[in-house]
């Protein structure tokens, strides 16, 4: 009988030190969801090596797959653009490519390659010209984000291989066949 009370016992204390587990877990995974930092935040607490690549405002966040395009105004008042891939805890930055001014004195575009499992690229600009409709990279519509805190939009494109470097751009103006 004795034996029995101490198998009980044995069997209760088990399954409360795994009721004890699943709710530590549940209380861990529930902290780290809550307090997730997203791309540009965790990019700015990085702190750049330089103030080209140190985030000082984010103009946009875009996530396709598990990675995520960020571009942000830098420490020297430009455009800069990172690529980063989303980790188990936290972002790996595959790039921060260079920056690019908010001119309106000229064409800007910047193309920009990283490894991750095989060649990638990201081609972007800046468009200043509020008539432009569309731009065209290698023949390939660009993206356009329109930033409505700023006179100008941003244009984009990834691909995967290799691609022409520099890139052809065509920019369509409102109106235009293409």
């Amino acid at each position: 009988m004795k034996n029995e009370v101490k198998r009980m016992n044995k069997k209760q204390k088990k399954i409360f030190f795994c009721v004890c587990m699943i709710f530590f877990l549940f209380l861990i995974v529930t902290i780290y969801l809550l307090k997730q930092k997203s791309p540009y935040e965790y990019l700015k607490e990085q702190k750049g090596m330089t103030a080209q690549t140190t985030a000082n405002e984010c103009l946009e966040e875009i996530r396709f797959d598990n990675k995520y395009i960020v571009f942000f105004i830098n420490e020297n008042g430009n455009l800069s653009c990172a690529v980063m891939k989303k980790k188990i805890f936290s972002y790996e930055i595959l790039r921060i490519s260079g920056e690019l001014s908010q001119s309106k004195n000229s064409k800007n575009y910047l193309f920009s390659s990283y490894e991750d499992n095989g060649y990638k690229w990201i081609d972007w600009g800046v468009i200043n010209d509020s008539d432009i409709e569309s731009v065209l990279s290698n023949d390939n519509k660009m993206n356009i984000i329109d930033n409505l805190q700023y006179s100008f939009r941003i244009c984009w494109i990834i691909g995967n291989g290799e691609e022409n470097t520099p890139p052809e751009h065509e920019e369509i103006k409102i109106g235009s066949s293409i």
